[in-house]
């Protein structure tokens, strides 16, 4: 028949392959440690509890996992997963228990491993992928791992937009669309009723207004597309899906009315698509019907390898495949599956399910070897999960008869809860169109009093209102932040003032703003409110060396191989696995493989190989500190060391845990044991690793060799106090001590704050500035000064300014200040 054709042309696609000696890695509940083993090693077949894998004794024990030996196949055969199931109508699984021969069973007896040959496959009448996977053939195309973040949660605030849309959600509107589908009759994959299906789906897409289109990828039905284009970064795609097709394991033309499996979960998607498509959104939403499903998730991998090969940015995929069957006495609850399934969606969407629908209980657990649509994405390396009915107890009448409303889809409010639930998830992923924010972060200064203003535009792109802004801010020696609540005169610019601070020292300092409608941002981006900052420096910097690595050449930067390879680039990083897809500042970094054409960005076992500084002169300086811009991901330091040298001394190394950055670190290393007064300096970092587990390496930008020291000296003897906000036109006053009396003095002004030498003495203020006024102190050494802000000034400019007088010691200088112009 047509089915076992199909097995038996993908069994001749891989008949060429070199054997693989089979292994089963026992990762247990630790899906942080399955996707080590997906990156580390070849990974083909996540069944639950257990990953099937290419035999690597040596990362089993690297990673502390138990490695079970599948013993090896003969000539012919091919690997399946065999696992009992809940529903052994029609006999579905008596023919498969004496199919080939065992080759391995788990020992809590989640999945069994048979060697099947084609002799096998020519007695049955019917396709070997059968419920939802849990009889399947194990592949020879590795899985493609996926960053690997375990960074911890936070737990979700419900959005009052987003509980609006969860409200809106109709179970009528399940109901009846389930009874439509079932009206289809069979909608097996190449039969008319599955066509007919589609033709529904894309008018239904249609009629909300959606930009919907279908994905071709067989002769059968195709994969139905209705896209909700993003507003503002469009190219971060939310995928939500069911597959509308159904099977019956009776025969061919036997009826499937595919109730709960899975008009139930298509259903689901149309409901989101209802609600949704008539808001705005940040990131794209695309709402999908998978059509062959049943016969081995045929669209949804054509179509997720398909955005593979385009490069897609896939924030997350969530498959609805079964949503409305509950067991008697059983209470409602939604499983989330752990088997094909990124962790940290899961426990994102987790929480959102939480927050938002309260009453469903949320539970975790692996699907004894089963799947469903989202394995395909998984496969292909983007993050997705699979909320489900019930992991323990899902209808045992699917693929059948009985597959119909009021026996197997028998609990509509559960379809409700859930669906409710995939809502809010898609809403917080896609992010609800609401404000852009928008600041120049603070740059380094010598000014000691301060305050340094923290200025943010807020924009609203909807008709909500800006309700809050705060700044947090701390010393990069604390553990943690202040908080200042951040004011505005306009309802656009929001501004917080951090203290001056005592030079030398580092500042590092992020915001948080929220609008009525519940929407929260922050800046810097990053995974979650602080997890990345800004930073700036108060004192007197030298800079001895800058390089960001973006100019024409290398700048007498060189690279060695010590042993085996010498991987070190300077080009544009391309994010592959761990390392970053952009550089901190311009365009390019150094670092260890940047995953160019024919490279796949980690680092080799057995390597040792170095980056090499030209040499820097820091005669004269004294406290110098090696600052750089850092994404780093290398194995624990007992296996594989990443170190920063200075003339041959370690100033840095990695630690004895994995060190996975996911963002851009900034370092500020003291190397004046080695460098102060040196006049011959020079920065290695290097790389070693052992010969097994290998991750992303070094990435280097923004190098630094600097001396941050205190105003000390002549430097800054007098006081400036005064306004540091003003209005275009409004008169502005200063003061001015600690002058000698009746001495000659200059108020200074210039656009930036980076320092500059004037008549001999080091100014906070830098050039170009301009003497705004001049004058005599009087005889206690003080000058009052005056003077409107100019109209012809932009709003928003900032300016400083600095007192300068002739006195019996020479030039002295004052503080600067810093002036906000409104």
């Amino acid at each position: 028949m047509v089915f076992t054709s199909l097995i038996l042309s993908i069994l001749a696609q891989h008949s060429s392959a070199g054997p693989i000696d089979y292994a089963a890695y026992n990762y247990g509940e630790d899906l942080y440690l399955r996707d080590q083993l997906i990156k580390h090693g070849e990974m083909f077949d996540d069944v639950g509890n257990y990953i099937i894998g290419s035999k690597n004794v040596l990362l089993a024990e690297r990673l502390k996992v138990n490695l079970l030996d599948i013993p090896d196949l003969e000539h012919g055969e091919e690997l399946f997963t065999v696992t009992q199931h809940g529903h052994s109508h029609n006999n579905i699984d008596n023919d498969l228990s004496e199919l080939g021969r065992r080759l391995w069973t788990a020992p809590d007896k989640s999945v069994e491993l048979r060697a099947i040959t084609k002799a096998d496959l020519g007695v049955l009448a019917r396709p070997l992928f059968m419920c939802h996977g849990a009889v399947r053939k194990i592949g020879h195309i590795p899985i493609t791992p996926r960053p690997i973040n375990n960074n911890v949660i936070n737990a979700v605030t419900p959005n009052p937009t987003i509980q609006n849309w969860v409200a809106a959600v109709s179970q009528t509107n399940l109901e009846n669309d389930v009874a439509t589908m079932e009206a289809f009759g069979t909608r097996r994959h190449f039969t008319q009723g599955e066509v007919n299906c589609e033709n529904w789906l894309v008018n239904r897409l249609n009629s909300y207004g959606l930009n919907t289109s279908t994905f071709d990828y067989d002769s059968g039905a195709d994969v139905v597309i209705g896209e909700l284009p993003g507003l503002t970064d469009p190219d971060k795609i939310v995928i939500i899906g069911g597959h509308y097709d159904s099977i019956n394991y009776a025969g061919t033309n036997a009826n499937a009315p595919g109730a709960d499996d899975d008009a139930s979960g298509t259903s689901a998607v149309l409901e989101i698509a209802r609600i949704l498509s008539q808001q705005e959104f940040d990131y794209t939403i695309r709402f999908c019907g998978w059509s062959g499903e049943e016969l081995g998730l045929l669209g949804s991998e054509a179509y997720a390898s398909s955005l593979a090969a385009a490069g897609a940015e896939v924030v997350g995929m969530v498959q609805l495949d079964m949503i409305a069957y509950r067991a008697s006495n059983d209470s409602r609850s939604v499983g989330f599956v752990t088997n094909d399934t990124d962790p940290t969606l899961n426990s994102f969407s987790m929480d959102v399910f939480s927050a938002y629908v309260p009453s469903l209980q949320v539970e975790m657990g692996p699907l004894g070897g089963g799947t469903s649509d989202h394995r395909s994405f998984f496969q292909n390396g983007f993050p997705a999960i699979f909320p489900f009915e019930d992991i323990g107890q899902y209808s045992p009448h699917i693929h059948g008869y009985n597959d119909v409303t009021g026996i197997s889809a028998n609990d509509f409010v559960l379809a409700k809860l859930i669906t409710q639930g995939a809502l809010a998830t898609v809403a917080e992923l896609a992010r609800p169109l609401s404000f852009t924010l928008s600041h120049t972060p603070l740059t380094d200064t010598q000014n000691e009093n301060g305050p340094y203003t923290v200025s943010v535009d807020a924009v609203s792109n909807t008709a909500a209102t800006i309700t809050s802004a705060d700044l947090y801010w701390k010393l990069d020696s604390d553990s943690s932040f202040q908080t200042v609540s951040m004011s505005t005169s306009n309802g656009t610019t929001y501004e917080g003032n951090i203290p001056g601070q005592a030079a030398p020292a580092i500042v590092e300092y992020y915001v948080v703003v929220s609008d009525s409608a519940g929407n929260t941002k922050w800046l810097p981006e990053g995974f979650g409110p602080g997890s990345d900052t800004y930073r700036f420096r108060v004192g007197q910097i030298s800079t001895i060396y800058f390089d960001d690595f973006d100019g024409p050449n290398d700048n007498g930067w060189t690279h060695v191989q010590i042993a085996t390879q010498d991987d070190w680039m300077r080009g544009t990083p391309n994010g592959a696995v761990e390392d970053p897809s952009g550089a901190y500042s311009g365009a390019n970094v150094w670092g260890n493989d940047l995953a160019p054409s024919g490279y796949n960005g980690s680092y080799a076992s057995n390597v040792n190989n170095k980056l090499i500084s030209p040499v820097f002169d820091c005669s004269g300086k004294t406290g110098v500190t090696l600052s750089l811009a850092r994404w780093l991901t290398v194995e624990e330091n007992q296996y594989d060391q990443a170190e920063i040298l200075v003339n041959g001394n370690v100033v840095w190394q990695n630690p004895a845990t994995n060190l996975i950055d996911n963002s851009w670190v900034i370092m500020d290393i003291d190397i004046s044991a080695y460098a102060d007064n040196n006049p011959s300096v020079q920065v290695e970092f290097q790389l070693r690793s052992d010969s097994s587990v290998e991750f992303g390496g070094w990435n280097i930008d923004d190098f630094e060799i600097y001396t941050l020291g205190g105003n000390g000296g002549n430097t800054d003897t007098l006081t400036l106090a005064g306004d540091t906000l003003a209005n275009r036109g409004q008169l502005v006053n200063y003061s001015a001590s600690g002058m000698s009396p009746q001495a000659q003095y200059g108020l200074l002004v210039s656009y930036n704050n980076t320092g500059s030498t004037i008549f001999g003495q080091s100014f906070d203020i830098g050039t170009p500035y301009r003497i705004f006024r001049t004058g005599f102190a009087d005889s206690s050494g003080s000058a009052n000064i005056s003077f409107n802000i100019p109209n012809s000034v932009s709003s928003g400019t900032v300016v400083y300014l600095e007192v300068g007088a002739i006195t019996t010691n020479g030039t002295e200088d004052s503080n600067m200040l810093t002036l906000l112009i409104l």
